[in-house]
């Protein structure tokens, strides 16, 4: 959990927020662009220690491209690692 999210500030503080709140994508995402993009974050508490995050995306982050390097790791159905397969060209 990125440090600059309100989910985290929500989990470490325990300060609540009031509805919707702008944050950089690049706080949720790890795409090269993410910082060029805004979503909506609203955090709250769950169970336990659970916190809770709707993130609602701007049109400009749902209308950008694909990024294939976007997550450098990929996980089979088991949990397990699985380097990413080379561009068959």
């Amino acid at each position: 959990m990125d440090e600059d999210s309100f989910a985290h500030e929500l989990f470490t503080s325990g300060k609540t927020q009031a509805g919707l709140r702008k944050s950089s994508a690049d706080t949720w995402f790890t795409n090269s662009d993410g910082d060029e993009y805004e979503l909506r974050e609203h955090s709250v508490e769950g169970f336990g220690r659970e916190i809770l995050t709707l993130l609602l995306p701007d049109n400009a982050t749902l209308d950008a491209p694909y990024d294939p390097d976007a997550f450098p790791k990929r996980y089979n159905e088991n949990g397990v690692y699985t380097p990413k397969r080379p561009n068959k060209r």
